[in-house]
């Protein structure tokens, strides 16, 4: 079976599988008070479920090609941004995106470029039909990425153990979204074109 492969780098974020030498970001990532109360799908909170979390990732790479959870890092620094996922919901059959960043991330949109990154990724690598999406309903900032994402609230759903709002976006919705800002950047361009010549 070929190796693993994490979704493409973007502009600013390179993603690559967990291994080893993560365990104690991921336990101080988890261990942070502000991150801690924005997570409804367990912590890891120790060395021993660090470790077990890398190994069984590394497994879900290989069983569920195009699924699991990958560490971020800024491009040209190699400074780690956080964890961006596509996993299943309550092990179901709906897959959901989630990310997790380090506090001093917060507020330079990496969650919406490293999103957007994981939606190409779930669509045209992992060939998936549907996204969905789930947070506690206090978590604002992630619903407001979530819009910026293209994704439809739902309803609240009851997932790890919370009632969560759960949002949704379809494949068709991004491809024909991918077109429309295609043809509107497209159309820009002539604009420009016209304004500088003619």
């Amino acid at each position: 079976m070929p190796p693993a492969r994490p979704p493409e780098s973007s502009r600013r974020i390179e993603f690559r599988c967990l291994e080893d030498s993560d365990i104690t970001l991921l336990v101080e990532l988890h261990l942070n008070s502000r991150v801690a109360s924005l997570i409804a799908d367990g912590l890891i909170d120790s060395p021993e479920v660090a470790s077990r979390y890398v190994a069984w990732m590394n497994n879900v790479y290989v069983q569920r090609p195009g699924l699991g959870v990958w560490m971020s890092v800024e491009r040209d620094t190699r400074a780690p941004i956080g964890l961006f996922g596509l996993m299943p919901i309550d092990g179901g059959d709906d897959i959901e995106i989630g990310a997790r960043l380090l506090e001093s991330r917060w507020g330079h949109d990496y969650a919406v470029e490293g999103g957007a990154a994981l939606v190409s990724h779930a669509f045209s690598t992992a060939k998936l039909a549907s996204l969905w999406a789930t947070c506690r309903p206090e978590h604002r900032s992630a619903q407001l990425v979530l819009a910026r994402l293209g994704f439809n609230f739902h309803a609240q759903r009851l997932a790890y153990g919370s009632t969560l709002a759960s949002f949704t976006k379809k494949s068709d919705e991004h491809t024909a979204n991918k077109q429309l800002r295609a043809r509107r950047e497209s159309m820009q361009l002539v604009k420009d074109w016209q304004a500088r010549f003619l």
